[in-house]
């Protein structure tokens, strides 16, 4: 039997090898500027890599290591790469944790091993397999807070995705940065609210609130010729959370269609769909 959570896997199972460090690096570090690349930038001055970002980001609590959460990471390759580059001495004390629908680990054994040729790297050692929480990254619960959370080429799959953005913000620590990022596809324009009257809700109002709360965010496009139109014009969306806030979902969800690479999501016309609550 068919279910949506298989149909989801068989879709995935396609685009979830090669996610490594390198391919975050094209994802939220293009090579053009943008303005994703300057508040990163000013987060881990000069920052410009993956690498360069975790090396910088300092944790929440001076004695605990910096705590990295990748939701929907698949087989975890930038994890397991950050894990050796930690042992290495390349970047400091580091938790690794890796959220995702399906356990890709013995599915994909091959891949993994396969990259590890193809990269120099012992990817499948056990000592280099982060924490592993096999959940729905729109609602799951950590743990523990996160300094940064990243989603790579995964909220177009998502049933629920602004429950998902409200979730990670949620869970964040104090100053903690969250990244999403889908290359080659404005993802934002997928998602709707019922009414057709204004295409760039929700995030215009979100982006609003963010303003009048002093909430730091970009959004950015690998292309070098990138020059938006509408708000919603936009593949990656960097977010540094701001101490005693937190994002409420006012908006439900109405309508669900599964394409063949991304879902186009509509909920109802709730004002705003998130809103910006003070703690």
């Amino acid at each position: 039997m068919i279910t949506p959570h298989t149909a989801q896997f068989n879709m995935l199972g396609s685009t979830i090898r090669d996610r490594s460090l390198d391919d975050y690096d094209v994802e939220i570090f293009p090579s053009c500027q943008s303005e994703v690349v300057d508040l990163l930038g000013d987060v881990v001055p000069n920052a410009s890599s993956m690498v360069e970002l975790l090396r910088g980001l300092s944790p929440a609590a001076e004695d605990k290591p910096l705590h990295w959460v990748d939701m929907a990471g698949g087989l975890a390759v930038a994890l397991r790469e950050a894990s050796i580059l930690r042992t290495q001495n390349i970047l400091g004390e580091i938790t690794l944790t890796n959220v995702d629908l399906f356990d890709w680990r013995e599915e994909l054994a091959g891949d993994l091993k396969a990259l590890s040729a193809e990269m120099g790297m012992d990817l499948g050692n056990k000592a280099h397999e982060p924490q592993f929480i096999q959940d729905n990254a729109e609602t799951v619960v950590l743990e523990e807070p996160a300094d940064l959370i990243t989603s790579v080429q995964g909220i177009q799959y998502f049933d629920d995705p602004l429950r998902a953005l409200v979730n990670w913000y949620n869970q964040l620590n104090g100053d903690g940065l969250m990244v999403v990022a889908r290359a080659s596809h404005w993802w934002p324009r997928e998602i709707s609210q019922r009414s057709q009257s204004d295409e760039t809700e929700p995030f215009a109002a979100l982006f609003s609130q963010f303003e009048e709360h002093g909430i730091r965010y970009a959004t950015g496009d690998a292309a070098s010729s990138f020059i938006p139109e509408e708000v919603t014009d936009f593949e990656v969306l960097a977010i540094q959370k701001q101490a005693e806030t937190r994002l409420q979902l006012n908006a439900a969800l109405m309508q669900v269609v599964a394409g063949f690479s991304w879902k186009v999501v509509q909920y109802d016309d709730a004002k705003p769909a998130i809103e910006v609550v003070r703690t």
